[in-house]
């Protein structure tokens, strides 16, 4: 299954990757301003001296040339993102073997539904205790 990239929303921080950073140096927090075109973003990137710089136009990684700077998600959002796909693969699942009124296996002990919610509200989940 391939996993499909979450588009941002104004008020996220992802995190901001120079093109000519040095090899090992980390990224940077950038908070989310606009949103064009899906994967392309604006907004301000805070520097190591705590200082606000602009970003204009930086593209996700997917999408971004070699050598550009761009953007991507931290890795807690990536698993997130991951659990959240793979809880409605799991639903879907459910609806098509007609267990929409249950859309979980009643051994696991807990409803896909209830999960999913969860999930998407930040609340701890039944199955792992995380978020």
């Amino acid at each position: 299954m391939e996993q499909k990239v979450p588009y941002p929303t104004v008020g996220r921080i992802v995190h901001f990757f120079y093109n000519s950073r040095e090899p090992g140096e980390g990224p940077l927090p950038m908070l989310v301003s606009f949103v064009k075109d899906g994967y392309i973003i604006n907004g301000s990137i805070t520097g190591t001296d705590g200082v606000n710089h602009p970003g204009t136009g930086v593209p996700h990684l997917s999408v971004a040339h070699p050598g550009q700077s761009y953007w991507d998600w931290m890795p807690f959002q990536k698993g997130q993102a991951a659990k959240t796909e793979q809880l409605e693969h799991e639903l879907e699942f459910a609806f098509a073997k007609g267990r929409a009124g249950v859309a979980g296996d009643p051994g696991h002990g807990y409803n896909l539904t209830n999960e999913l919610g969860k999930l998407q509200a930040g609340e701890p989940s039944q199955v792992d205790g995380k978020r």
